[in-house]
């Protein structure tokens, strides 16, 4: 759904976040969503239906971004390797805004998929202010330590995708960082989900 509510998928690093959220987008890209990935360590510049700006080596433009977003066919990854590690949030701060424009003109990109979202949106007065700025829905965040997220990005996800070890953790990590009621999750053997689970 292009207004479908906010997603979080979240988990101990190498739980397989990244392929987990590879076929989501590729879901969406297989029936016609735009979406702009925003992807500060490369994990997302192989995907077939979507174009890349930026490498290790170039800093992606934030006026390229908006343009290569008017093809409503390409989807786009915002690859910042080569944006220094304290700038990212900044760059992010930057190229929201032109996004978010094109987004009311438009409607695309259907999707916003930000990658390691506890750096790109920590937690403080900044972060609040840009979290206020994006969209209720069509927001996927993925992260592995939600609880370092500005809570008020956390406001619209509706569906957690709570994967690798320690599931609990990371459903109780979730909801005090989003002021929700933990529930009580049945316990798993070893506190790890069965394979295919």
């Amino acid at each position: 759904d292009p207004a479908g509510a906010g997603v979080l998928v979240c988990g101990t690093s190498g739980s397989g976040k990244s392929t987990l959220t590879t076929a989501l987008l590729e879901c969406l890209a297989d029936v016609g969503y735009q979406i702009l990935i925003v992807d500060p360590e490369g994990d997302y510049t192989n995907l077939a239906f979507a174009h890349v700006l930026g490498n290790a080596n170039q800093a992606p433009r934030p006026e390229d971004v908006t343009e290569a977003l008017k093809d409503p066919k390409r989807s786009v990854v915002v690859n910042l390797l080569g944006v220094p590690l304290a700038d990212r949030p900044v760059f992010f701060a930057q190229l929201l805004p032109r996004v978010l424009e094109q987004k009311a003109r438009t409607g695309r990109p259907h999707w916003l998929a930000v990658d390691e979202a506890h750096h790109l949106l920590p937690t403080g007065p900044d972060a609040a202010n840009r979290a206020t700025q994006l969209p209720d829905r069509g927001v996927l965040y993925i992260t592995v330590h939600v609880s370092a997220m500005e809570p008020r990005a956390l406001e619209h996800v509706r569906t957690l995708l709570a994967i690798g070890g320690h599931p609990a953790e990371t459903v109780g990590e979730f909801c005090r960082a989003a002021g929700e009621k933990e529930p009580v999750c049945p316990p798993v053997a070893g506190d790890k989900l069965p394979t295919g689970d």
